[in-house]
């Protein structure tokens, strides 16, 4: 048994809704959903070769799990053909699924989509599973019918050398850390705040006015916010390459996730990004502007999220998030922080600890899982 990437061709277009791929052009090109397989294949992200099998073929397949893409499946016209099938629907580095509507300040999409058919042939399937980048929890009680797997793309990224910056290569980390990791800095917080959306403009504004612009390192590559303390280069494109100082010189490292929590009702999201996994990659202590069960996620994947320290600061209300971590901001020479410095490298050695084959593994076991259910 085997996962199998079903392979729609331009013949097939006839079983798409050709304004449904229009209309999520701005993701990916309307056509190439049909050919450019490598865009969301669980295989690529495994390491292993993509095998193909033509619809006609997997129409008649019900022994293999046959993959598809979120786009590929809300553009479908008819579903009805899964039926006794072991299906399994990929967006291995997102953490929506497309038709199914959820709460985004900045709408990445051109617009909510809303598909209320979307699922109603997963309970007569083998199984239906869905790899994305989500962890939430209260994804398995929305659709219980539905194997949820996390795809965990960022961590993984975060222990190769992709988010080493020049700066860090061929040094000691360890040492690196047990020398960076105290609170004798000239910043307080390095505060990225990144494309513009509700909770970072609302972390800008509490800056400003408790007078913690002019000292730290807060501020934006999108242009929208300008701080020289965050950016003395005018040609800085994004957040990728970090710069020492944003480190070196810096106390705690706020993250201000992609998500962050909204009380919705909507499909809810938790995702945890580059933006967390960098100052465990460095040794910083960190607080995070996210959904409410990032923490839990953290624990989870074995870290420590530093709530012995600045406490259970998320709300359900990410403005009142945000007040929480000024607070944090101000009292932040009075924690312990020889006990920081354990966390620290605790959470270093965690993720150092994990390497690619652990993930194929854990991943491979989640997705088939759902076969043997």
């Amino acid at each position: 048994m085997k996962i199998k990437t079903i392979n729609f061709t331009r013949h097939n277009s006839n079983l798409f809704d050709i304004d449904r791929l229009t209309d999520i052009n701005t993701l990916l090109d309307p056509i190439s959903p049909w050919t450019a397989v490598s865009h969301f294949s669980l295989n690529k992200l495994l390491g292993t070769d993509i095998e193909l099998v033509d619809y006609d073929d997997a129409k008649e397949n019900t022994t293999d799990i046959l993959e598809l893409s979120t786009h590929l499946f809300y553009a479908l016209k008819e579903r009805d053909w899964i039926r006794d099938k072991h299906i399994l629907i990929t967006n291995p580095a997102e953490p929506w699924i497309l038709g199914i509507p959820f709460f985004d300040q900045r709408d990445y999409l051109p617009k909510v989509y809303d598909d209320p058919t979307l699922f109603n042939w997963v309970s007569n399937t083998k199984s239906f599973t869905i790899v994305s980048d989500n962890v939430d929890p209260r994804l398995a009680k929305k659709y219980p019918d539905i194997n949820w797997v996390h795809a965990n793309v960022w961590e993984q990224e975060a222990n190769t050398s992709r988010l080493i910056p020049e700066w860090l290569e061929d040094v000691d980390i360890k040492r690196f850390i047990k020398d960076n990791t105290h609170n004798n800095k000239k910043h307080d917080f390095t505060c990225l705040l990144g494309k513009i959306k509700s909770h970072r403009l609302d972390m800008w504004f509490k800056a400003c006015n408790n007078s913690l612009v002019e000292n730290n390192i807060i501020g934006s590559w999108d242009k929208h916010i300008i701080n020289p303390k965050y950016e003395s280069n005018p040609l800085q494109c994004n957040d990728r390459d970090v710069k020492q100082q944003w480190v070196t010189q810096s106390k705690l490292w706020i993250s201000m996730e992609t998500f962050p929590d909204v009380g919705s009702d909507l499909y809810p999201i938790t995702q945890i990004t580059e933006k967390t996994f960098k100052p465990i990659l460095y040794g910083m202590p960190f607080v995070i502007n996210g959904s409410r069960y990032i923490l839990d996620a953290l624990r989870d994947m074995g870290y420590n999220p530093y709530t012995e320290i600045f406490g259970d600061y998320i709300s359900k209300d990410w403005s009142e998030t945000n007040d929480n971590i000024i607070h944090i901001i101000n009292n932040i020479d009075t924690y312990d922080w020889g006990r920081i410095l354990q966390i620290a490298l605790y959470n270093y050695k965690t993720l150092s600890g994990k390497n690619r084959d652990i993930y194929r593994q854990r991943l491979i076991e989640n997705v088939f899982s759902a076969r043997n259910t």
